[in-house]
């Protein structure tokens, strides 16, 4: 069995990491990928991974585009 590499989460915009990651779990996750046990289970800890560095990612970036108005 062999699994697709995880891309680079620095090297992609932050819209090509949700629609990579999106699109992957839709097929790691699809019933006959299940059942057919197409994808390892280290490929899936790799994407669970991705997920929480992608969340540390979008954190980030909403923490920068907050805006706090003074009184």
């Amino acid at each position: 069995m062999k699994n697709p590499p995880i891309p680079d989460l620095n090297t992609m915009t932050l819209t090509a990491t949700i629609a990579w990651y999106t699109t992957e779990v839709k097929k790691v996750f699809d019933r006959q990928a299940l059942i057919k046990d197409i994808y390892s289970d280290e490929y899936k800890l790799a994407l669970l991974d991705f997920k929480q560095r992608l969340n540390q990612r979008i954190e980030r970036v909403n923490g920068e585009n907050d805006v706090f108005f003074a009184d």
